[in-house]
């Protein structure tokens, strides 16, 4: 029996969901000849998480099926003017908002004139208007923190362009999306790594870096960029050094005016995803920083499927200690992630017991962690 949306998702908090969604009869209607459509639904992402309060903190889109962990910051929506509210929405449904806006107008509207001036509505007057609309933009504030909303958008569209390639109509994707509550820090970094490794899991690639359309492949091309620019940085900063140290000579200056830089860059700072590092990111996801989470990456997708022996790098014991699990439990905790039963991952005892109460159950269903050390 399915749980409805409404019971797994909490509007009021913020929470981590890890969303799967599969094309109708589970054709491979984004493989082969229909590979670009992945692209399409790479780019519909960054447009809905540059308007939305969600954040996208992996995914992973393969022939039938896509994967996407999210996180939702309602409090986030609370802190956005009503012109902000009102310009976001028009990003995703420009159409809808010169709509609203002349309906407002029109309702409003004394003679002919004003009728017909409403009908000649710009997109930058039609935000203006709706933004004093309280009614609309309390509306429009729910769903633009809304996990159900998010993926109607995403798939909505998806689907138009779909069914216009292919000269039809019908269902792009299955109705529903399955959606599960991860719980815990353990749960988060086994389901982004359980989704980052998707695609090597299906034999579709060979390594994460290989592995297109996957926020694995996004998160290592920004670290490449940012080791290059950092490379050069440090060239150029080395030249200036010699060149202000051969002007000192040539002068007899006795003093050297150290320079100084403009601070301290990450790889993640201009990433378009929910940052790794929550050290040095206000919006990161995990208390480590990219390069332990890639290290992690690799030796995951080092591990056989279980069944078989696999074996842990000798470099990420250390990664694990700081998260309180054992080397040889990793790959039971990825397993785990990846059995998307229920409708929770992970999660102590407390915060299991907790999620029941807040949906009104005695308990909740789903994949469990490994057991931590104390």
């Amino acid at each position: 029996m399915t749980t409805a949306r409404k019971q797994l998702v909490d509007p009021t908090t913020s929470g981590v969901y890890h969303c799967i969604s599969r094309c109708v009869r589970r054709a491979y209607l984004c493989g082969e000849n229909w590979s670009h459509r992945k692209d399409a639904i790479k780019q519909r992402l960054m447009v809905l998480t540059d308007a939305f309060a969600i954040d996208v903190g992996g995914y992973a889109i393969l022939d039938n099926h896509f994967h996407t962990v999210l996180r939702t910051h309602p409090e986030r929506v609370s802190t956005w003017t009503p012109h902000e509210v009102a310009e976001r929405w028009s990003r995703i449904f420009p159409k809808s908002i010169v709509r609203w806006a002349r309906e407002h107008l029109s309702f409003r509207a004394a003679d002919p004139g004003e009728r017909a001036a409403c009908r000649r509505l710009n997109l930058t007057a039609a935000v203006n208007i709706v933004a004093t609309d309280e009614i609309r933009i309390a509306t429009l504030r729910e769903r633009l923190s809304s996990l159900s909303w998010f993926m109607k958008c995403l798939k909505e569209w998806i689907a138009c362009v779909a069914n216009r390639e292919d000269g039809c109509r019908g269902h792009f994707f299955e109705a529903r999306f399955k959606s599960l509550r991860v719980l815990g820090s353990l749960a988060l970094l086994s389901t982004l790594i359980y989704v980052d490794l998707n695609v090597v899991r299906a034999l579709k690639a060979s390594t994460p870096e290989s592995s297109d359309y996957t926020s694995a492949q996004d998160r290592i091309h920004v670290r490449e960029i940012h080791e290059t620019r950092l490379g050069l940085r440090r060239r150029a900063s080395k030249q200036a050094t010699d060149l202000q140290h051969r002007m000192m000579r040539a002068t007899k200056r006795t003093s050297l005016v150290a320079t100084r830089g403009q601070g301290e860059s990450t790889p993640e700072d201009n990433i378009w995803l929910a940052p790794i590092d929550a050290t040095r990111h206000v919006d990161g996801l995990l208390d480590m920083d990219l390069d332990g989470y890639l290290t992690l990456l690799d030796a995951s997708g080092r591990l056989v499927r279980r069944g078989n022996q696999g074996v842990i790098a000798a470099e990420v014991p250390p990664i694990l200690a700081r998260l309180q699990v054992e080397a040889d439990q990793w790959g039971d905790a990825v397993a785990a992630a990846g059995e998307l039963i229920g409708t929770v991952i992970g999660g102590s005892r407390q915060d299991r017991e907790a999620e029941a109460q807040r949906r009104g159950n005695q308990w909740v269903s789903g994949a469990r962690m490994p057991r931590q050390k104390r």
